[in-house]
């Protein structure tokens, strides 16, 4: 959640970069979308997310329908007139479960009783398919099956997909039940507030970045995007991240009038509240990225009773009445700070 589309783009490729989460688990709200620079196929609109899901589907059909012909259970003539597989992911689940499940099984036994795990290729059911004909080790015999049951447990996501025949109805699906990361800005989060709440969207975490520059109130908003029971104290909601520096970019006002009040009399907001009187203070001990000399500088200007006066600042250090002078290596150039 961010106030702006390309603040939203910009971590939504990062994210997407990282590779912690799969393309298919990842979706943009909004019109921003049409700016998203990233090297998929198909967009992150949810029309874009349910093409993807139906092209991964074919394209996935068409490995159990090549495997299933390696294993001698199926030829080419039981194919479509079109040449598509026949397998559907119902079938290519059942087929998993009486063919390559049972042909797994048969083959951890009997390679643990061969005693031999550098050659298990004459043994290997699947070594047709992978095209592993010279000798194949029981470690990559394992690779080899964990990956086709990553096949078949991304089929059996897919498999709603053929039972809903519209694409309102896909798209809404992936969002309800399969999305890990939505992503939106809070303008949109307002305007799809009721559809999401009918739909019976639910989250556990929620990430806003650029929190400076939002009111209080477009930040509730994105909390309240699910339905929630009445005096059920039992929250979806786990998590809210607020991320953002209402210095650097403050909220923006576009009434002149209201803009220089707000510059001469800054209010309190949700990034720097007011302490109540009865809640006890708490100052800072540490300072973290920095040099050490600078944080046990900033450690004592925080908690010294008067501030001290720094006369010389350092690309990464400061110097402090009463401490030792910095090392040579820091002394390259200055740049005066004010009291």
């Amino acid at each position: 959640m961010t106030h702006s589309n390309a603040a939203l783009n910009d971590i939504f490729q990062k994210v997407m970069a990282r590779g912690d989460i799969k393309e298919r688990y990842m979706i943009r709200l909004g019109s921003g979308e049409r700016d998203l620079q990233t090297e998929s196929t198909s967009d992150f609109t949810k029309q874009g997310r349910v093409e993807y899901s139906m092209n991964r589907r074919k394209d996935l059909l068409e490995e159990v329908q090549q495997l299933s012909e390696s294993l001698g259970i199926s030829g080419r003539g039981e194919r479509n007139p079109d040449g598509s597989p026949s397998y559907t992911c119902e079938t290519a689940e059942y087929f998993n479960q009486h063919q390559v499940v049972k042909r797994s099984r048969n083959f951890i036994k009997s390679a643990t009783l061969t005693g031999n795990p550098a050659n298990v290729a004459d043994i290997f059911p699947f070594k047709e398919y992978f095209n592993t004909q010279s000798s194949v080790s029981l470690d990559e015999a394992n690779a080899f099956i964990l990956k086709l049951a990553d096949m078949f447990k991304e089929l059996a996501e897919y498999r709603p997909l053929e039972m809903l025949r519209l694409q309102r109805q896909r798209a809404d699906y992936l969002i309800m039940k399969q999305a890990k990361v939505v992503a939106m800005t809070c303008t949109h989060a307002a305007i799809a507030r009721s559809s999401l709440i009918e739909l019976g969207f639910e989250y556990d975490n929620v990430i806003i970045e650029e929190a400076g520059q939002m009111l209080e109130i477009e930040t509730f908003i994105p909390l309240l995007l699910q339905r929630g029971e009445l005096g059920c104290f039992d929250c979806r909601l786990k998590r809210v991240t607020m991320l953002g520096d209402h210095h650097q970019l403050p909220p923006v006002i576009q009434n002149m009038a209201l803009a220089r009040c707000w510059m001469k009399w800054p209010t309190p907001d949700l990034a720097e509240p007011r302490p109540r009187a009865r809640d006890k203070g708490v100052r800072s001990e540490f300072v973290m990225r920095v040099a050490p000399y600078a944080k046990n500088a900033s450690a004592k200007m925080m908690t010294a009773p008067t501030p001290p006066q720094i006369i010389v600042a350092q690309p990464d250090a400061v110097e402090v009445l009463g401490e030792k002078p910095l090392p040579a290596s820091h002394t390259k150039w200055r740049m005066p700070f004010a009291r």
